[in-house]
């Protein structure tokens, strides 16, 4: 019965593994995607973005904490 929950054990470790790699590899592609989308291509000469949207790209500003004017943003805990 002790090999058996080591085995459930160890395999219940790996798929959590795996769930994380997954989500942090969509997070990649999302990026991925969006600098692709957003970097000017010279066979085109602009960028797939302003070909689809008719429009220049929105810059991507990072979140940094504690720079949020609502405590909302930086407290999402507290609602």
């Amino acid at each position: 019965m002790d090999k058996l929950r080591l085995l459930t054990s160890a395999f219940i470790l790996i798929l959590d593994a795996c769930v994380q790699m997954s989500l942090i590899l969509v997070q990649v592609a999302c990026l991925g995607e969006w600098w692709y989308n957003i970097n000017f291509q010279s066979s085109i000469h602009t960028t797939p973005y302003e070909v689809v949207y008719g429009q220049v790209p929105p810059i991507h500003l990072p979140y940094l904490p504690e720079e949020a004017s609502s405590l909302a943003v930086e407290l999402p805990e507290m609602q």
